[in-house]
């Protein structure tokens, strides 16, 4: 075989996946308006069907393992972490909204828990 031959058996062979090619998405088009009502989505997994009506996972808003200080002016914050307690201060001035709304609901949490727990009583047993 010469080299002519090779070209066009390779131009023949890309012609053919070009054609096949555009059938597939011919295909995949004219199934997709024929069912709008079922949308999917392409992963690395497959196709997969979106759903509309799924909420999103609410995410916690307030972190178990952080504790907050109050000291005048001054915020310090306190993090449990597997290597030690991580603690940082920042001023009530340089607190973000995120950081303002956390103090506000760690700091709540802690006056309610206080309040609500009952005074040691001196009576004990005689």
């Amino acid at each position: 075989m010469t080299r002519i031959h090779i070209v066009k058996r390779i131009q023949i062979l890309l012609l053919g996946a070009v054609l096949s090619a555009g059938t597939l998405l011919a295909q995949s088009e004219s199934s997709k308006s024929a069912s709008k009502d079922e949308d999917k989505v392409s992963t690395p997994f497959g196709a997969v069907k979106k759903d509309h009506d799924a909420k999103p996972t609410p995410r916690r808003s307030i972190d178990p393992n952080l504790e907050v200080e109050a000291k005048g002016d001054e915020i310090t914050f306190t993090r449990k972490t597997p290597f030690g307690a991580q603690r940082w201060t920042k001023a009530r001035t340089d607190l973000s909204d995120a950081e303002k709304a956390l103090v506000e609901k760690k700091l709540k949490s802690k006056t309610a828990s206080a309040g609500s727990s009952k005074p040691a009583s001196d009576a004990g047993p005689r």
